[in-house]
């Protein structure tokens, strides 16, 4: 190979995993993080007042009500000092907002950390939630790796897959995602065979997971980008994270039934986790302005400006032996 095309190993010309995303996209003034908006929420931490305060018990999700301007808290309590993984999702009462692991990686970069905010879906992309505050200590993961991330979740077909013993009723994220979304009023309402489809889909979405450690980026060894994770140290009791509203959400929360990763999936020993929910007297930001779009598009569709014949067995331009 010629020396001026080698090909180049991509850890020497791509960010690390802990930069910052690097869309050109995010220069765009929509996408401005105003830092002194959310240091004054930070700072103003003593004058807010408890609206409630729950536990998310093992081997359960719930759904908690966070109204916009106010702050949801998720808090290790156990005296063992496990590191409780938790999966988390957004959605608004009704429905029609929810959280995007497609908008919010790319956007905020793979990691969460203080400042992150966390964005809804296509025809929204509006700021859920940020991250105020990441009490996890350095140890926890180390150079190189993440202590919150984007992701997907374990799920009934994982958890078999690593315990083939384990009883099929037993959690996972994924049922569990779907115990708490259930719970949302909204979806509680509906008819059954509806609420399961809503169920299956919501369930369905990325998330993100806290007490997690993480990493990704290039393997040197696999000669391959990965995805990786390991069990995580013990943490203080009464480590937490903080998250502000941008506007009212459920926020959506699994206790994952690995706990900290520490044993098998048989051994281990999930742990409660006190959320508590603050008022903090200060208003969000005003939200991005989007034009809209989706009558453009649906308009193209019925007026035959985008092809919208049914695709049958007769539309495909298939070859006819002769013409070979």
């Amino acid at each position: 190979m010629c020396e001026n095309h080698k090909i180049q190993n991509p850890a020497d010309v791509l960010p690390s995993a802990r930069d910052d995303a690097h869309l050109a996209i995010v220069e765009a003034g929509q996408f401005e993080l105003n830092k002194e908006h959310y240091d004054a929420i930070i700072d103003d931490k003593e004058n807010r007042k408890l609206v409630y305060k729950e536990v998310l018990k093992p081997h359960t999700g719930d759904a908690f009500l966070v109204k916009k301007g106010q702050v949801i808290r998720a808090e290790q309590m156990n005296d063992q000092n496990i590191a409780q993984i938790l999966d988390w999702n957004i959605i608004t009462p009704d429905l029609t907002e929810y959280m995007s692991y497609g908008n919010s990686a790319p956007l905020e970069g793979p990691y969460l950390k203080k400042y992150t905010r966390c964005w809804s879906n296509n025809g929204m992309l509006h700021p859920m939630a940020t991250m105020i505050a990441d009490e996890v200590p350095e140890y926890f993961s180390g150079k190189e790796w993440g202590s919150h991330f984007w992701m997907f979740h374990c799920n009934p077909e994982w958890n078999q897959a690593a315990a083939p013993g384990r009883s099929v009723g037993g959690d996972s994220c994924h049922t569990n995602f779907m115990h708490g979304y259930s719970r949302i009023p909204a979806i509680h309402a509906m008819p059954e065979e509806e609420k399961r489809r809503t169920l299956d889909f919501l369930a369905n979405q990325c998330n993100f997971m806290t007490f997690q450690v993480f990493r990704t980026g290039w393997d040197e060894e696999a000669q391959d980008c990965i995805m990786d994770l390991r069990p995580g140290p013990n943490i203080p009791k009464g480590t937490g994270v903080e998250f502000y509203a941008e506007q009212d959400c459920y926020f959506v929360i699994s206790s994952c039934p690995w706990a900290d990763m520490q044993d098998t999936l048989e051994n281990v020993t999930p742990q409660p986790v006190e959320i508590s929910v603050w008022d903090t007297g200060i208003e969000p930001l005003e939200r991005p302005e989007w034009k809209e779009w989706k009558s453009t598009f649906y308009h193209q569709l019925s007026n035959g400006i985008r092809e919208n014949s049914p695709r049958t067995e007769d539309s495909y331009n298939y070859v006819i032996e002769s013409e070979k």
